[in-house]
């Protein structure tokens, strides 16, 4: 059950990227299918969606560093967070390890009697 929560974010963030990919492929794909037609309202809606693609791309960019960031961040809290506390963590497999050990040693007496 916890791997697909974990698994969440990451396909939330794949739909997000292949979202705005196609959104980016799309528009381009509209600035070429006009770039034949000349009024200049045309011309105009042209120019503005070329400066609100250019934007949005550096959005994009921003918007990755600051995750790329924020993972860094996680991970090595992480990191700190297992060298500071190692004993307690190794007493904890250990305590699990001899309850396991235990639990396997009653069964295996309990059939020989």
């Amino acid at each position: 059950m916890f791997s697909l929560h974990r698994n969440k974010p990451a396909r939330h963030r794949d739909n997000m990227e292949r979202s705005f990919r196609d959104l980016l492929s799309s528009t381009e794909d509209l600035l070429r299918s006009t770039a034949a037609h000349t009024s200049e309202e045309v011309d105009g809606a042209r120019a503005r969606l070329k400066r609100q693609l250019a934007h949005a791309r550096e959005r994009a960019h921003d918007w990755e560093e600051v995750a790329l960031a924020r993972t860094g961040q996680a991970a090595r809290a992480a990191d700190d967070y297992v060298h500071a506390n190692v004993w307690k963590s190794v007493g904890a497999v250990a305590v699990v390890g001899i309850v396991i050990g235990c639990l396997a040693a009653s069964a295996c007496l309990g059939k020989r009697y």
